[in-house]
This record gives structure tokens, C-alpha cells and sequence, in this order.
């Protein structure tokens, strides 16, 4: 199923990201200057680009019942046909408004729950119960669906300009019986871009997640730009992992080493690779953990976030991996809550202007997503 009309878009007003002198010399690097940013009001603005894969639903989400969900401000219906296919419709009958996702299906066609107007997966409009035909022009929007590995991506922008992105990763180890996987997520009252940031300045570990994840010895990464990909790399020691962690792998308390690489892919996905070894130690056996971790959001709205997380475990047993998501889901529960904390002040307090962002040594990753992200949005919007 392909999408049927080509859209256009007003361009959207440039944000206000940051206001901080460029390096001297040039280069991609943060310096350690603490710099002012009035930047509160852009996250409850539209700061996200259409012209982008981003995750729908997960797989099992979606079956022959319609799912109705809001996607970067769009209402959007998706359903698996009889094939077992997923389409996605706009999620607004083309008669009088009314969500798709309240009718039904018969075979392959979404039923109106309204007054029985009848839709292809292609969006056309095939039936209107009281007249004998329907115009050929009546239809709604159909958009492009691929489903890789677990989830359900949607492009909802530009279909000429759809051949100009990368596919979606599908996570090949998810499906390795070598690998434990855990996954989970959450329904985010806040900017998607609060939970970038706060992936990308993983200091934050030391004082949020003090307890739950045990960790309090983070140091601000080694941040660098390729292309619009922002790169965060730190090698870090850390005195032992929680008993969670510990009771997962089978080990006792050590000291271990982790080279650690993030990534902000697209604006739509943060992934990062760990990999843990035992520091030299003649006393016990080489041991090491490969981990994989990714962070899927997409903005229902700018204060709104559909938000998944998936984890892989190189080498780990299945039950163990599974023994660990509530206890990972826990750690990033404190996230949520402070996320959306964080989103209430902008939005309630008015002072923007008056009380500035100062961001710190371990902000230069956050700060080089904004400014990858507003180039993607002043590309699209030159574009429109």
C-alpha cells in the first residue's frame, strides 16, 4: 500500500534553539564555557520534521481492530488486512469527520461507524450506502507502513522525498536465541527532545538514578557530529552494577570497564551500544557484555510523546534478560517523571526570556541534536 497525494507544507518558523558563539577555530566539539540559551518555549512548538520514518505502533498493537493514534499531530488508523499487512489511513472519514477507528472491518475494507462510508487500504472511498456511486476523487490519505522486527514505522511526509531516507533498522538480534531481549515503554507528557537530551547527557544517572540503576560515577562523554548523526562515546569504570544486574549475568560484585557509544540517529531514534568487561584481575575469569539499547519517540504533539525502549543482552538467558525489565522499567519511570516535571515548568512559568537555560560541559551533546535537528528542519521546510 502506497500513499496516493503529494503534500505541502507551510515552513515553519525558526525555532528559537540556542544562542551560543561558535567554537574558536571552528570544528564540532563543545568547549566547557557554560552559555545562556533562551530555549524553553521551543519545546511547546512544533520541532518536528514530517519527511522521517518514525515508530507507529508496536506489531502486536496492531491487528483487525482499528488503532486509532494521534502521530505528529495527525490522526492516523492502522489495521492489518486479511493478508496480515498493516495500512494506515488518515483517521477522519472524508463525510463528516468522524474517526475511522470507531467503525470496523469487513475483509479488507474500514468500515464508517458513522453513517457505513466503506475504504480500501489504498484510502479510496469505495461505497457510500445511500447513493449508487462515489466520485473518484473521494478519498483519504493513505501512508507509507514498513514493519521491521517489532515495530510499525509511518511516513507522514512528502512520499517524492521518501527514496531519499534510510529504511528503518530491524534489529536482527531481537529474533537470536543467543541474545535476551527486554522492551517496554511509555505514553510521555513532555517534548520528544527532552528525552534525546537526556539520553545524550547521561550524567544524569548520578543523582536521578542514584538508587534505582546504582550508578554514580558518570563523567560528561566525547561528543562529535557526522553528517546529522550526533556520536557520544565514554569509557568509563564503574565500581560494581546494581544486584539486579549482578543476579542477571551471575557474577559478584567487581569492578568492571564499559566503552559506551550513543547515537542520535534521526530525530526518531537514539541507539547505543555498550560493551562491559571485567577490568584485569588474575583472580577470576574474562568475562564481558555486549548490550544494545535504543530509544524510539514520536511526538504526538509538542508537549506529547509516544515513547519505546528496547534492550538486547549479548550472551544472557532468556529468563534473565526478562528478569530485569521491570527493574530497567523502574529506571526510566524516574525519567518520565522528571521529563514531564521538567515540560510543566516550561509550559506554566512565562519567563523565558528572563531566566535562560545555562548548559554545561555535559549539555554538548544536547545542544549538537539541537542544531542537527533544526538543520533537518530548515531543509525540509526550504523544501516545501
Amino acid at each position: 500500500m502506497e500513499t496516493s497525494t503529494r503534500q505541502t507544507h507551510r515552513r515553519q518558523p525558526k525555532q528559537m534553539w540556542l544562542n551560543i558563539r561558535p567554537r574558536m577555530g571552528g570544528g564540532t566539539r563543545m568547549n566547557d564555557d557554560i552559555a545562556p540559551m533562551p530555549t524553553g518555549q521551543a519545546f511547546t512548538q512544533r520541532n518536528y520534521p514530517l519527511n522521517c520514518w518514525w515508530v507507529a505502533a508496536t506489531s502486536e498493537e496492531v491487528g483487525r481492530k482499528p488503532l486509532g493514534r494521534w502521530l505528529l499531530d495527525r490522526p492516523v488508523v492502522l489495521y492489518r488486512t486479511e493478508a496480515g499487512k498493516v495500512a494506515a489511513l488518515d483517521d477522519r472519514c472524508l463525510h463528516r469527520w468522524a474517526p475511522l477507528s470507531t467503525g470496523y472491518l469487513e475483509g479488507d475494507e474500514l468500515v464508517c461507524g458513522y453513517h457505513g462510508a466503506r475504504y480500501s487500504a489504498d484510502g479510496r472511498c469505495r461505497e457510500f450506502p445511500t447513493q449508487s456511486s462515489v466520485p473518484s476523487t473521494a478519498c483519504v490519505r493513505a501512508y507509507s507502513v514498513v514493519e521491521r522486527g517489532a515495530f510499525i514505522w509511518i511516513w507522514l511526509g512528502d512520499d517524492t522525498r521518501r527514496a531519499e531516507v534510510e529504511l528503518p533498522p530491524d534489529f536482527p538480534w531481537t529474533t537470536d536465541p543467543s541474545w535476551g531481549v527486554v522492551r517496554g515503554g511509555y505514553y510521555l507528557e513532555a517534548n520528544y527532545m527532552l528525552l534525546h537530551e537526556n539520553v545524550l547527557d547521561l550524567t544524569h544517572f548520578n543523582y536521578l538514578h542514584r538508587d534505582s540503576f546504582g550508578i554514580s560515577n558518570r563523567q560528561p562523554a566525547e561528543y562529535r557530529v557526522e553528517g546529522l548523526q550526533v556520536i557520544a562515546r565514554q569509557v568509563a569504570d564503574i565500581a560494581a552494577w546494581s544486584e539486579a544486574e549482578r543476579a542477571a549475568v551471575n557474577v559478584d560484585a567487581f569492578t568492571i570497564r564499559t566503552e559506551e557509544t550513543g547515537r542520535f540517529v534521526t530525530p526518531a531514534l537514539h541507539s547505543t551500544e555498550v560493551v562491559a568487561v571485567r577490568r584485569a584481575n588474575p583472580q577470576f575469569p574474562e568475562w564481558q557484555v555486549s548490550t544494545y539499547i535504543h530509544h524510539m519517540v514520536t511526538p504526538e504533539t509538542p508537549s506529547r510523546t509516544h515513547y519505546w525502549w528496547l534492550m538486547g543482552f549479548a550472551g544472557m538467558p532468556a529468563e534473565a534478560a526478562t528478569g530485569m525489565t521491570q527493574y530497567i522499567a523502574n529506571g526510566f519511570a524516574e525519567d518520565k517523571t522528571m521529563l514531564e516535571s521538567v515540560q510543566h515548568m516550561i509550559e506554566r512559568d512565562p519567563r523565558h526570556r528572563e531566566f535562560p537555560e545555562f548548559s554545561f560541559k555535559g549539555d554538548a551533546g544536547g545542544i549538537q541534536a539541537r542544531r542537527v535537528l533544526q538543520r533537518i528542519l530548515d531543509a525540509e521546510g526550504s523544501a516545501a
